[in-house]
């Protein structure tokens, strides 16, 4: 093939997602679970899918497909790019290369067509139900499939008709984790502006006439639905967003890289993860754990193959028969058939040869199990991600070529007679913080009545507020006392690190606790329904998984970047944008990225916040005088806080490109004021709360408790 194309070169060297030795590891394991998932979740669909009789129906057989589609879209490149991260020379042959420009066109085109056609099957189904039977045949679907395969099939050999032939003979270094045909093209030794006018007509039109079509038929079923009633309009609201939501990740990237194709930006290896990644993670859960029947046979098929264990259940054995009930705090597990009738040997069990204990845990709660699960996990990555970090044989200066070891922190003033002033001030605050969050935790967690969502989420609230404040006040209540205020560089990537995590989290937190209460007043009677438990551990869930991944994305341009001239950080903490205009190199695009991220999310948690209490207000407003003079009180001190929190990350992160000294004071709004406001506005002003604190109170501290244990203390220094 090199001779038919008079190519020199015989391999392309692939630049993959980072260069940085330290986030290969952490890479590695983040995208072999993504993969994972990606074929166990779409294999699960397509097992359910054609073994279940009740599935099938055109929709569910045009999901089966679109799932298969998805595991081979993801694994043209993945597996290949999770190997890399193991290895130093991340090269590919010429006829790979070539091989994943066409599987890549293939499965994408196929999958474009295969959307379209299920937005067409939904569009039959709601505007023309009697005749869905007539159009959405057995044979149309087959006929949509094959389509789908043949358009990706024309698609793909029409872009590898002019790119086989192209002379490469120079530069073979491809900044990508795949062969991406945009940046393959660009190294021919030839002008590639008809080339890329070519893959414009192609994949650019594809991508946008499909996405356009899409767009259309969801608008129509919305309009058509519209006319029906309020019911059904929000159903399919409800449904056709989140499908837009995949859509437009799946699509987004395509249309930015492919109808554009003349400048490329290192950005563009980043959005080919949503197509080859995200996108087939996100179909098996927007398509079908939402769906009511995939759930039913899903359950169905988990009854047939999980029958056995079904006749083995726990039974409770008491160690020793011979002491009171109280006493007897072992238990062991002890399988036992569907009658009753214990397994084994019960005398011999019963002995004190003990073979395993049952752990109680932190928590008993369900709740708590899998926020517990999500903290500690993330906790453990870290910690070992840090020491193999530390393991490795070049240091991190080293690999990113920088001089700088650390940064000094120039804290809040530079006054010294304010430092122990200011050393009160903030540990008293600290102390604060700390006391009031664990109390709202322990209240709720140890009062019944307090186990709610709106509580549930509180109590999620008052431990993120925690973390927030502990990421960096000690280490500034510290620096208050020392002259030279410095800080590793290992560290200040650390507090990058947590800030964005807690303070990403917290965000999406308090958009849920005012969509919950946004359903209890203006949806009371479906409350429980759409507020459960499940739904709230969700939103818990989906609050650390945005934190994590908002700053796993800071840090991904952050790592790598060059320190070797001043380290002077006027802050009290190692604030991104601050730390990143150290960096010997022109951070305008670094801005950009900030505001792109940090900025955005920021922003839109806060209108969605402003949003759902306007149409609070305006829900109350038509009920009572009363109720709408209650729900203005304790919203104008929950907009207090909020404004507090998003105020000074919105006027830091929306505009980075210049940092002011006011920025380390506002600073400390939403690490410390914030999280000793949380615990007065959400709680201590709630009726519910104080009777719960009251009652643990009495339990705690009971009448002459006090008085006797300070009693004692006495008798004890009078000796």
């Amino acid at each position: 093939m090199d001779k038919a194309n008079s190519s020199m070169v015989s391999e392309f060297v692939l630049l993959g997602l980072s260069d940085s030795q330290h986030l290969q590891l952490f890479f590695f394991l983040f995208f072999s679970v993504l993969y994972m998932v990606i074929v166990l979740g779409n294999l699960l669909v397509i097992i359910t899918v054609t073994s279940d009789i009740s599935l099938q129906s055109p929709m569910y057989f045009l999901l089966g497909n679109l799932s298969f589609v998805d595991i081979c879209q993801a694994s043209f490149a993945t597996p290949k790019m999770i190997a890399d991260f193991l290895s130093e020379h991340k090269a590919i042959s010429f006829t790979g290369c070539i091989a994943q420009i066409f599987f890549i066109h293939l499965f994408t085109g196929g999958e474009m067509v295969l959307l379209v056609s299920m937005a067409y099957d939904r569009y039959v189904a709601i505007c023309k139900p009697l005749y869905y039977v007539t159009l959405m045949r057995q044979r149309t679907c087959t006929f949509l499939v094959i389509m789908s395969w043949a358009v990706g099939l024309v698609h793909t050999l029409s872009q590898l008709s002019f790119t086989v032939n192209l002379p490469f003979c120079g530069p073979n270094v491809v900044d990508s984790f795949f062969c991406d045909l945009p940046r393959v093209a660009k190294l021919a030794c030839l002008d590639s502006y008809t080339i890329e006018i070519l893959i414009v007509v192609n994949s650019g039109i594809l991508s946008l006439s499909t996405f356009s079509a899409l767009v259309s038929s969801y608008i129509i079923i919305l309009i058509t639905v519209w006319f029906k009633s309020s019911a059904a309009m929000a159903k399919a609201f409800s449904t056709l967003a989140a499908h837009i939501m995949v859509v437009a990740l799946f699509f987004g990237p395509c249309i930015f890289i492919y109808v554009w194709p003349f400048t490329t930006y290192p950005v563009d290896k980043v959005l080919a993860i949503f197509y080859t990644v995200f996108t087939p993670i996100l179909n098996p859960i927007i398509y079908t754990l939402r769906n009511r029947d995939i759930k039913i046979a899903m359950r169905k098929i988990a009854t047939h193959y999980l029958r056995p264990l079904q006749n083995f259940k726990i039974a409770e054995v008491k160690l020793f028969p011979q002491l009171p009930q109280e006493d007897c705090v072992g238990f062991f597990l002890v399988a036992s058939d569907s009658q009753g009738h214990l397994v084994g040997n019960m005398a011999h069990m019963n002995e004190s040869n003990v073979s395993e204990f049952v752990l109680l845990g932190l928590s008993s709660s369900w709740g708590l199990q899998v926020l517990l699960f999500a903290i500690f996990s993330i906790i453990y990555v870290t910690s070992v991600l840090g020491n193999v970090c530390k393991s490795l044989p070049k240091s991190m200066n080293e690999t990113n070529h920088s001089r700088v070891t650390e940064f000094v922190l120039l804290g809040l003033s530079s006054s010294k007679e304010l430092q122990p002033f200011l050393f009160l001030i903030f540990s008293l605050l600290y102390l604060s913080i700390l006391l009031g969050n664990f109390l709202i935790i322990l209240t709720v967690t140890s009062d019944s009545r307090l186990h709610t969502p709106m509580y549930f989420l509180l109590a999620n609230l008052s431990f993120i507020d925690v973390c927030v404040a502990s990421f960096a006040t000690p280490k500034m209540i510290a620096d208050f006392l020392v002259e030279h205020k410095t800080i590793s560089f290992d560290a200040c990537l650390a507090q990058i690190f947590f800030v964005h995590l807690f303070t990403g989290s917290e965000m999406v937190i308090l958009v849920s606790m005012a969509y919950d209460r946004y359903v209890a007043i203006c949806k009371p009677l479906h409350y429980m329904t759409i507020m459960s438990r499940r739904v709230c551990i969700i939103l818990v869930l989906i609050s650390w998984s945005v934190g994590f991944i908002h700053t796993t994305s800071q840090l991904a341009f952050t790592v790598n970047l060059p320190f070797c001239g001043p380290n002077q950080v006027d802050s009290f903490f190692c604030d991104l944008p601050l730390v990143t205009k150290l960096a010997c190199i022109d951070t305008y695009v670094i801005s950009l990225l900030i505001v792109a991220d940090s900025g955005f999310l920021s922003l839109s948690s806060f209108l969605l916040l402003v949003v759902s209490y306007t149409v609070i207000l305006i829900t109350v407003r038509n009920r009572s005088s009363a109720g709408m003079a209650k729900a203005r009180s304790t919203l104008t001190a929950h907009i207090t806080v909020v404004t507090l929190f998003f105020g000074p990350c919105i006027f830091i992160y929306v505009w980075p490109f210049s940092s002011y000294s006011i920025d380390k004071v506002l600073a400390v709004f939403y690490t410390i004021f914030t999280p000793i406001l949380n615990p007065v506005i959400y709680s201590l002003r709630n009726k519910e709360m104080k009777a719960a604190m009251s009652k643990l109170k009495s339990r705690y501290l009971k009448s002459g408790q006090v008085s006797a244990v300070l009693r004692n203390v006495l008798l004890l220094e009078t000796k």
